[in-house]
């Protein structure tokens, strides 16, 4: 069978982190931002050509990956994007963003301490205590 040159390339996230509030608890999330496509394997496949939605298992990884797009390479070959994620970044706006949402989570801590104890000064809570 007659092959084709093939890089496999999965995806470089950056991890962000941000307050947010769900029924009156306040949480720091994190969101996976992509970064960039990294290349994980390289190397010849066997004809035909996978499509869009197909399994490819990499034998030196011992994973499986789903063929999430396809490029024509000018280097005679073919690229396939996958949803592999290949590497977490966690730099400098990274952890900005995670003591941004830190001081977030303390500034809302402090207004529902306020508010709480606003309430018990009440006298209609007072009266129903």
């Amino acid at each position: 069978m007659i092959g084709h040159k093939a890089k496999v390339m999965g995806r470089a996230v950056r991890k962000r982190y941000f307050f947010g509030e769900v029924y009156h608890t306040g949480t720091i999330r994190e969101k996976l931002e992509f970064v960039k496509h990294v290349e994980i394997w390289s190397g010849e496949l066997e004809k035909p050509l996978l499509k869009v939605g197909d399994n490819l298992y990499i034998a030196s990884k011992n994973q499986t990956v789903k063929i999430t797009g396809i490029a024509k390479s000018t280097e005679g070959g073919y690229v396939y994007l996958t949803d592999h994620l290949a590497d977490f970044i966690e730099d400098e706006e990274s952890l900005n963003s995670k003591v941004k949402a830190t001081k977030s989570m303390k500034d809302y801590e402090e207004r529902v301490q306020l508010i709480k104890a606003a309430k018990e000064n009440k006298k209609w809570y007072q009266f129903w205590k």
